[in-house]
């Protein structure tokens, strides 16, 4: 019987999603587009924009934001001294629940955060969200791993810091791509956040928001005692 023994989850549109706060990271990336190439706001938009869809067509997805920047030719810590100078009170409210969903996560094992920003941001965010970053047991950040989401790199991390093997492990995420093609690669089972219920082939159970990580959890275990 495969047992469940740490749940990983992403960060921004997982853990808690908040559009104004996206919208303020693209527009800071941008201003840090128009001051390294030298050019204007609106032509450093259209860069941007113009490059994130053809690495699309190429990737078949629409990549990360700081993969998009890393191919324009701008280094990964300028990625992340830019979005750090954005503060995350400003735009998050407290969400009491979230300390209530973890703490019964942490009831079937470890919690992890698993993300493409740097640690600074991350625990900016966390302590917008009314969390400690000590709620987890792990968590990897950006700047921490050479490569980002989805490369295997920061997945494989998590594994070893949580001391739990990949295939006890659920990841929590709402890209499909970049979150759980990656986790499922290393035989991990995988939550898809999608308010729109899509289905996907990559995720045991797509739910619609947060609050519904517990239960799926517990579907998948039950899955997996079942095919054992």
């Amino acid at each position: 019987m495969r047992s469940i023994e740490a749940v990983i989850f992403d960060l921004e549109g997982t853990l808690f999603d908040c559009p104004l706060l996206s919208q303020k990271h693209l527009a800071t990336i941008i201003n840090l587009i128009a001051a390294k190439k030298t050019i204007s706001f609106s032509k450093a938009k259209n860069l941007f924009f113009s490059a994130r869809c053809d690495f699309s067509k190429k990737l078949g997805y629409e990549p990360a934001m700081v993969t998009t920047v890393l191919m324009l030719g701008i280094n990964r810590a300028d990625f992340f001294r830019c979005i750090e100078s954005t503060d995350p009170f400003q735009f998050i409210q407290s969400e009491h629940r979230l300390k209530e969903i973890l703490s019964q996560l942490r009831q079937l094992g470890k919690v992890g955060l698993l993300t493409n920003v740097s640690r600074k941001t991350v625990t900016a965010i966390l302590h917008a969200l009314g969390l400690d970053p000590n709620e987890f047991d792990a968590i990897v950040s950006g700047d921490e791993v050479p490569e980002n989401k989805p490369a295997l790199g920061p997945f494989l991390k998590m594994a070893a810091t949580l001391l739990v093997q990949p295939n006890h492990i659920v990841m929590v995420g709402d890209r499909t791509n970049i979150d759980l093609i990656p986790a499922k690669i290393l035989g991990m089972a995988t939550i898809l956040i999608d308010k729109s219920s899509n289905v996907s082939r990559f995720a045991d159970v797509v739910v619609n928001d947060v609050s519904e990580v517990h239960s799926a959890v517990l579907r998948i275990a039950r899955a997996s005692t079942l095919h054992h």
